[in-house]
């Protein structure tokens, strides 16, 4: 299937004096490279443009520099810059399954190859729609994510005991 048969891009976007200021903002310094982490979450009161509303569960892809891999799944409601594309999986496509498709590194490379503009390049919906994969079932789909999940989950943990025992040693 093409990634286009598989994904929604929402593009829900806000004017940012309707939101509540508390309301949490993804921008493109929040989301670390190559990581598939947030560094941090901001608040909808530091930001000045339009943005679009996420959900829960919702990808958010980083369509300037593509291959700085800047993709992240926040599991809470927010806002975020209008340089991530906001995409859900369609019927028949486990959101978990999207998220690693568009974290994969084949996925990356041919955004990267498809970006366009002048003095900032940006990854085209368009181009990346025709990106296909053979598609497994709906419920090797969820096995597979949940792998993945779990094995993203053991490195967290890794890095951050890493960190503890450096703290640890510097004392």
């Amino acid at each position: 299937k093409s990634f286009g048969d598989c994904a929604y891009r929402i593009q829900d976007s806000c004017s940012l004096k309707d939101v509540n200021p508390h309301t949490p903002l993804i921008g493109y310094r929040q989301v670390s490279k190559g990581t598939l982490r947030l560094v941090n979450v901001a608040k909808a009161s530091d930001a000045v443009s339009t943005k679009f509303e996420f959900k829960s569960g919702d990808i958010l892809f980083g369509k300037l520099d593509a291959e700085a891999r800047k993709v992240v799944k926040p599991d809470f409601n927010g806002v975020c810059s209008t340089e991530f594309w906001v995409v859900r999986a369609k019927e028949g496509i486990d959101q978990g399954f999207l998220f690693y498709w568009m974290a994969s590194k084949n996925f990356i490379r041919r955004a990267y190859r498809g970006e366009q503009g002048t003095a900032h390049k940006r990854a085209k919906w368009e181009f990346m729609e025709k990106d296909e994969l053979d598609i497994p079932s709906l419920q090797t789909q969820k096995k597979t994510a949940s792998l993945f999940e779990i094995l993203d989950n053991k490195i967290q943990i890794n890095l951050r005991t890493r960190l503890l025992l450096y703290q640890i040693s510097e004392l």
